[in-house]
């Protein structure tokens, strides 16, 4: 991003060119958007070049989040935008932990279009023949090690490395070793699990929200003597999904969730994804449901993600089914746009993410 000033020659004009002061303006608006970032995501989304160390997680994440909300969008070569975002997403499938043979197809796909922007720009003077390093050799062979291995996640040192901390915080006692492990690996082991957590007995009547849908409103009072318990946490899977009620240690929003709700449309359903706020959860007939307060969301056609105003006055309270959560979200404000960018670990930008998925209040 600052034109080649390691080498010789000048490369301004590439089409990745960014000038420094752009460029830690928008890290600044990364690390500002910290409190909006739940603390599941590994990275730590501080200034690269700044006081703190920058770790192999760190890059990432920039590489996964940041770079497609704040980066792309200041490219003024539409080719740089595709290349970019070719790439992102396929690190971003790469890191999932089940691939299918459509998104190895995708994967290649995506490497061929940076890789022959990267062959261009270099024909053109515009970048040095050095930016194809060792890394970008190996990018080549991760489709092939891929299917004969499997997904990376499962073998690669970070990942294993990131295993020891997620072991580590889970740990609840010291006083037998042996069993305590026993209990983390079932936890882990554990699929469709779901368990409240912090039950907030004392809450008799919560404010659900005056803008709930017929719908939600029958959904609860079918059946009056039903228990509900309520919960300012919901433990998925062994993963932990706050709330608005929930007050947590860190200072970092905990209770920004998205959606994948199916829509009726034109006699047929579609998936549709919502984001919002989760104010809490209950347990109903044995099923698991968030109430929570979604907002509208548009679709950037320049990065392909999804995103919200960053002061937002639309929103409506739902009730929703815990099955429809696909996970935490993290938000990065882009100061100049005034919107917020929103994202999740399992996103795949182009593919997760497009015009027709992204969900409409009024449809709810």
């Amino acid at each position: 991003m600052d034109g080649g000033s390691r080498v010789n020659k000048n490369f301004k004009n590439g089409g990745f060119f960014l000038r420094n002061v752009v460029v830690k303006k928008l890290f600044d608006m990364m690390e500002n958007s910290l409190a909006c970032i739940p603390t599941c995501f590994d990275g730590s989304f501080r200034h690269p070049f700044g006081k703190h160390s920058t770790r192999a997680v760190d890059w990432i994440d920039i590489a996964r989040f940041a770079i497609p909300a704040l980066f792309v969008g200041k490219f003024q070569d539409h080719g740089a935008r595709v290349a970019m975002l070719s790439i992102v997403a396929f690190i971003q499938t790469v890191l999932h932990k089940d691939l299918q043979a459509t998104q190895l197809v995708n994967m290649k796909r995506s490497l061929e279009v940076w890789t022959t922007y990267l062959l261009n720009q270099v024909d053109e003077g515009k970048l040095p023949v050095s930016v194809f390093t060792p890394n970008e050799h190996y990018l080549q062979h991760i489709i092939e090690i891929i299917k004969r291995l499997g997904p990376p996640t499962y073998y690669s040192p970070r990942c294993m490395e990131r295993t020891i901390g997620l072991y580590k915080r889970r740990k609840r006692s010291t006083k037998d070793p042996g069993v305590e492990a026993g209990n983390i690996m079932v936890k882990l082991a554990a699929r469709n699990n779901l368990t409240l957590k912090n039950n907030c007995e004392q809450v008799d009547r919560p404010d659900l929200g005056n803008d709930l849908t017929p719908q939600t409103i029958n959904l609860i009072s079918d059946s009056l003597d039903a228990p509900i318990e309520i919960s300012t946490q919901l433990m998925i899977d062994g993963i932990t999904y706050g709330s608005t009620r929930h007050r947590s240690i860190s200072g970092r929003t905990q209770s920004f969730a998205v959606f994948k709700v199916g829509i009726q449309r034109s006699h047929s359903i579609i998936t549709c994804h919502y984001a919002g706020d989760v104010l809490f959860y209950f347990k109903w007939e044995q099923h698991f449901y968030a109430v929570a307060r979604l907002v509208q969301l548009t679709f950037g056609s320049n990065n392909l993600m999804y995103c919200k105003p960053h002061v937002s006055d639309q929103s409506r309270t739902v009730i929703l089914h815990a099955s429809t959560i696909i996970g935490p979200a993290g938000r990065l404000h882009q100061q100049e746009l005034g919107v917020d960018y929103i994202f999740w670990e399992s996103m795949t930008i182009g593919v997760d993410t497009c015009q027709e998925a992204c969900g409409s209040l009024d449809g709810l």
